[in-house]
């Protein structure tokens, strides 16, 4: 599960911070002044103090030579001073450390285990120097990389180490990127301030804040970076990977890649999640960049294989995406530093699948038209979602731009969806039970859908999209007559009649009229009937079907569509809104509309009390204060001592979340305005479809108009959970019989 990586991140940090020795010894630096070199004394000092010690750099230190401290173990290390390395790129470029990927070298590698760099001290590359040399000979290498004749060093590298955290430090003027995390494991960068600007006509060049390779397990958070190049890079082989609360000005973006430079490389970036970021005067927002493929095996600008999987780009907030004619708020690009043609002919041997854009709002400079979606892929990308994403052009109309996208989701999903979703009233029933997820009957599914499936979520919610995907009509089609009548052999003959006569030419005509809305509905329609949640929501859509026929306001194939676009907004998507602003009620007063239901409903529907905190506590001592699904530890109640980590176990945020929406029942008066009517609507349809005991147990009467908030439809879950379960993603399945203990 991704909330567990995302809090063994994490695990590193907590222990060094709050970890003490007594029988650790201080060791300070004395800085030699007047310009000499500090660098041997710096790296005497840490060879002597490699164990179970704390090193302290509290003046200003000159480096004109390597530092290399190495084998450290459980070392803290006091940077309240500065350290300086000497502009003399004749010197640095054959001293450097050379750490072989893209040219990479740098002026300090720390190695070893348990290590904690804190103080509030300043790195300082003298980056001023390498950026007006290299803007005079342009002496750089391939694809942001440097050049083996003109070296630009990393201030500091973490290279084979692991369990360190790096926090309260101030970097300025790197020459080349800021940070390189090199073959390394459990590193927490917190609270670091990075500044590369440049004091005259040259540019700064390849100022990345932080390069992850070969790594996994690393956090960087809570930090500023105004640069020029990527905020945040994943390089090749970076896995289970945090970014959260980023400030990031000027910079390409959080960028996964590039991958796929080195023929005969296997490159795998999986399991990043990059959450609350803020991206000012950026050329990009949330990119991906691979390289296209290549015919020579040993090529070094493109040709590599590998896959790009499971990362999540979640709560960005950007203004002015502006780079000269460049501008791409998201950005996949399949052909990176690669040429169009050899791109068009050796598509990238690179997979890229299960990327999800949450919550992307932003405003682009319109420098490249209305674009602000760029996902270009040179062979089939898999599983790209976005969904509440916002992004807007000053140019008009936003436009999003897909190519080759592909779906491998099935549109019979959306009922196993539905299905699954009421299930939530099986852990209604089993109230007296164990709050275990195992005792409620159940297991845990886990489903990868589309951008396709988000966008059209956006379109048939009834929130305007802009525009939509224009890719929606690729969704699964209907099964023939002759299938559907197998699958619904033993149900009324009329179920076979109206999806003949009804529902396959009415998605048939859609297709014809390039409707893609029209076809969403209409498929809508037939796998619900197909498959519906039980056999009276059949035998109540067969009816309303064959109703369809003979209407004096609508055609059939028209009034198919209308049944659809009813089940979608009043029944599917009503479990993805959990506390948003209710829908304005539907002009339509024509079937299916339930009116006398619904009209019954609004007489007994009472205002539900809004006691979402209390809910909340009850369900986490229910849960002994941990995810129900993943069993990760509540950090908040760790902090505030009300249960204990175990040893192995993961800490990260949890949330109340209701399997039924509080909004049901969250009315205010006894009125007949919108939120009534979509609540009514809601629990009418619910109960035409056989589920009239959950909405009597949950909102109806005087005695039980609190129990929305009752225990047995509340669920504690990691926020990664929870959208997983908001974008259908994640289903609780009904088994036959009870698993587990």
């Amino acid at each position: 599960m991704l909330a567990k990586f995302l809090a063994l991140a994490s695990l590193a940090a907590i222990s060094l911070a709050h970890n003490t020795h007594n029988t650790r010894k201080t060791c300070e630096v004395p800085a030699k002044g007047a310009g000499q070199d500090d660098g041997p004394t710096i790296n005497s000092v840490f060879k002597k103090c490699s164990h179970n010690s704390k090193i302290v750099l509290d003046k200003y230190y000159v480096v004109d030579t390597l530092l290399l401290t190495q084998n450290l173990d459980n070392v803290e290390i006091e940077l309240s001073g500065t350290v300086q390395y000497t502009p003399d790129i004749a010197k640095w470029s054959p001293q450097s450390l050379y750490l072989t990927y893209q040219n990479a070298t740098t002026f300090w590698f720390l190695s070893g285990n348990n290590i904690h760099m804190y103080g509030g001290g300043t790195i300082d590359g003298n980056g001023q120097v390498w950026w007006d040399t290299l803007n005079n000979t342009h002496n750089s290498g391939t694809a942001g990389g440097s050049s083996t004749t003109f070296a630009r060093p990393i201030p500091l590298t973490v290279g084979n180490a692991t369990n360190v955290v790096i926090e309260n430090i101030h970097e300025i003027g790197s020459p080349f990127w800021n940070n390189f995390v090199y073959q390394s494991n459990n590193v927490t960068y917190k609270n670091i301030n990075i500044r590369a600007v440049s004091y005259s006509s040259s540019p700064t060049a390849n100022s990345d804040g932080w390069d992850i390779y070969r790594s996994s397990h690393v956090t960087v958070r809570d930090s500023v970076v105004n640069n020029d190049d990527d905020c945040v890079s994943f390089k090749p082989n970076s896995t289970n990977i945090v970014v959260a609360n980023m400030w990031c000005n000027g910079s390409h973006g959080i960028s996964v890649g590039s991958l796929g430079q080195y023929a005969g490389e296997t490159d795998i970036v999986a399991n990043v999640s990059v959450t609350n970021t803020t991206m000012l005067n950026a050329q990009n927002g949330a990119r991906i960049k691979v390289f296209g493929g290549n015919p020579s095996p040993n090529s070094t600008i493109g040709g590599g294989t590998g896959y790009v999987k499971n990362i999540t780009f979640k709560d960005f907030h950007g203004k002015h995406l502006l780079f000269e004619n460049v501008e791409n708020p998201i950005l996949i690009n399949q052909c990176y530093s690669t040429a169009a043609d050899v791109c068009a002919q050796y598509p990238s041997n690179l997979n890229i699948s299960d990327v999800h854009y949450i919550n992307v709002h932003g405003t682009s400079a319109g420098t490249n038209g209305n674009v602000v979606v760029d996902m270009e892929c040179s062979d089939t990308c898999e599983d790209i979602t976005a969904t509440g994403t916002h992004l807007s052009s000053p140019n008009g109309t936003a436009v999003y731009v897909c190519k080759n996208i592909a779906s491998t989701a099935q549109l019979n999903q959306i009922s196993q969806m539905i299905r699954l979703m009421l299930f939530g009233k099986a852990s209604l029933k089993n109230r007296h039970k164990a709050p275990d997820i195992k005792t409620y009957g159940m297991k845990l599914v886990v489903k990868e859908l589309t951008c396709h499936m988000i966008a059209f979520a956006a379109v048939c919610s009834g929130y305007k999209a802009s525009p939509s995907f224009y890719l929606l009509s690729t969704m699964t089609a209907l099964p023939p007559a002759t299938t559907a009548a197998e699958i619904l052999a033993g149900s009324s003959p009329t179920a076979s009649s109206v999806y003949e006569n009804f529902v396959l030419p009415a998605e048939s005509a859609a297709i014809d009229a390039c409707n893609t809305l029209c076809t969403i509905q209409a498929r809508v329609v037939g796998y619900l009937l197909l498959y519906p949640p039980s056999e009276d929501a059949r035998s109540t859509l067969t009816t309303e079907l064959a109703s369809c026929n003979g209407r004096p306001d609508l055609d059939v194939h028209q009034a198919v569509y209308e049944l659809g676009a009813t089940y979608l907004r009043h029944f599917i998507f009503i479990f993805r809104r959990t506390r948003g602003r209710t829908p304005a009620p539907s002009d339509d007063s024509s079937p299916p509309s339930p009116d006398r239901a619904r009209e019954e409903y609004m007489r007994q529907l009472q205002p539900v009390p809004r006691d979402h905190l209390s809910a909340k506590h009850a369900a986490l001592v229910r849960d002994n204060f941990r995810c129900m699904l993943t069993g990760v530890v509540d950090m908040a109640s760790v902090d505030d001592n009300l249960t204990i980590r175990a040893p192995g176990e993961t800490e990260d945020l949890t949330r109340c979340f209701h399997i039924f929406p509080d909004s049901l029942g969250n009315t205010e008066t006894h009125g007949t305005g919108p939120k009534e009517h979509e609540t009514a609507t809601v629990w009418s349809i619910l109960e035409r479809f056989g589920y009239e005991d959950i909405s009597a147990e949950l909102i109806l009467g005087s005695t039980s108009k609190n129990n929305l908030h009752r225990l047995e439809n509340i669920m504690t879950l990691s926020p990664r959970i929870h959208a997983l379960f908001d974008k259908m993603l994640l289903w609780l399945e009904k088994v036959d019989e009870e698993v587990g203990d």
